[in-house]
């Protein structure tokens, strides 16, 4: 069973991928939306910071955990019980008593990117929404498809996809029952979050002092108003406070 909590950031978040900085004012670039690893590693330093126990001495295997925090973390090398089972981009909505941490799942919006079969065209001004169908194709094409049917886009002429959109709540139940989305199912990314690049510059660890030659540019998202990520965790059943600043 699943515990969901709505994770709200303060300020701007630095997603950063698993690539190192090149040559000098290399970009770091974003991840959006992030790893669900991210979602996972903060919960668990906040279930042993709610507890009480040292996350570095944990990290180190000299912290031992009792009760249902042991099985839920378990150790550094057998991992407990712990897991997400969701993360989605969210946005909350005005419910009395609500806080802005924790939220049940019934008081957000939650958004997804476009699944693979299906592709939204420009048309005439307009987004129109296309399902990749099965298609037999002919004897002469040979692919490596297991099937004898592939998902083919076919529409009556040639345009490119458009990029950058999700699918709200509607648009996502919609796609799970084979109905038609249209236009009202489609969010646009530069409303639900925006790029803020920020300028630095790397420290020689020993003097403290600015290193020359190595500025560099990060690349921090700023989630829209009331926007964040709806985590599901699971393993951890009644030991998450209801609120808390994660790190």
């Amino acid at each position: 069973m699943s515990e969901f909590h709505f994770l709200q950031p303060l300020d701007v978040l630095y997603l950063r991928g698993n690539r190192l900085f090149g040559d000098s004012s290399a970009t770091g670039e974003a991840i959006m939306p992030p790893w669900p690893s991210m979602a996972a590693g903060a919960i668990r330093s906040q279930l042993l910071a709610s507890h009480g126990v040292d996350s570095g001495q944990f990290a180190q295997g000299n912290a031992a955990l009792s009760g249902g925090l042991a099985q839920s973390l378990g150790t550094p090398d057998q991992p407990g019980d712990f897991r997400i089972s969701h993360f989605l981009l969210a946005k909350s909505q005005a419910c009395e008593g609500a806080t802005p941490t924790s939220r049940p799942a019934e008081q957000v919006e939650v958004y997804l990117p476009l699944p693979g079969d299906v592709v939204v065209l420009e048309e005439n001004g307009s987004k129109q929404v296309h399902y990749l169908q099965p298609h037999r194709l002919h004897a002469v094409i040979q692919t490596s498809a297991p099937c004898q049917q592939i998902p083919v886009l076919r529409t009556a002429k040639q345009a490119k996809p458009a990029g950058g959109l999700w699918l709200n709540s509607a648009g996502i139940q919609a796609w799970l029952n084979g109905q038609a989305i249209d236009s009202s199912h489609l969010v646009e990314s530069k409303s639900l979050w925006k790029i803020d690049s920020r300028l630095g510059i790397a420290l020689d660890a020993q003097g403290r002092t600015t290193e020359e030659g190595q500025l560099y540019t990060v690349e921090t998202v700023a989630l829209a108003e009331d926007l964040g990520f709806l985590t599901g965790a699971a393993g951890a059943e009644n030991l998450l406070p209801a609120n808390g600043v994660l790190r």
